[in-house]
């Protein structure tokens, strides 16, 4: 399965794999907000929403995941987000985000990497930084047979365990991406699941 936000035009108009549903869909069901223009989505970091991947998946096998992503205007929380929630079984879960901050004197980006060891705690699992207001090239590679993940920032690799919680209730089986606080652009999204 591929899921592929060029955002050319509308992802939540695209159905590039065959399977009869949109690839793409707004959480609240509404449009794409902000705007589309030279292959960018402008995302606006208020209000809060998320386009996420459809249909839903457990993420299970190696995932693979490539962005192009920016914070342009720095917010006190996040900022430019992509968050998948992989590795679902029956009971357990791991949710990952990155986050893409411009910092305070807006010349460079922090990227981190989050996952979770329990509902409310989140923790950073990847740290850089990129001394850039462009947008940012960031691989994700993950094994949940391992329960590990390399992160590729800008062409520099980090491997590491991610936790897993208790699934709960969960049901958010989806790739998604968001302005959190922080307007943002996206230039490129791009997740494959292997066999």
């Amino acid at each position: 399965m591929i899921w592929h936000a060029p955002f050319s035009s509308d992802p939540t108009d695209a159905d590039d794999n065959g399977d009869g549903i949109k690839d793409w869909a707004m959480r609240d069901t509404g449009s794409l907000p902000g705007t589309l223009g030279g292959g960018v989505w402008s995302a606006p970091g208020s209000p809060i929403r998320s386009l996420d991947s459809q249909p839903q998946q457990d993420f299970a096998t190696r995932t693979i995941v490539d962005l192009r992503m920016r914070n342009t205007v720095r917010a006190a929380e996040y900022g430019a987000v992509f968050w998948i929630n992989v590795d679902y079984t029956p009971t357990t879960f791991a949710p990952l985000f990155i986050v893409v901050q411009l910092q305070a004197g807006g010349t460079a980006q922090d990227v981190t990497l989050f996952g979770k060891t329990a509902q409310p705690t989140t923790v950073p699992l990847v740290t850089g930084s990129v001394v850039t207001t462009d947008f940012v090239d960031i691989r994700l590679d993950i094994d949940p047979s391992s329960d590990e993940l390399t992160m590729t920032i800008a062409g520099v690799s980090t491997t590491v365990a991610y936790p897993s919680i208790d699934r709960a209730a969960n049901d958010d089986r989806w790739a998604t991406v968001l302005a959190w606080n922080g307007d943002a652009q996206f230039d490129d999204v791009h997740v494959a699941v292997c066999p």
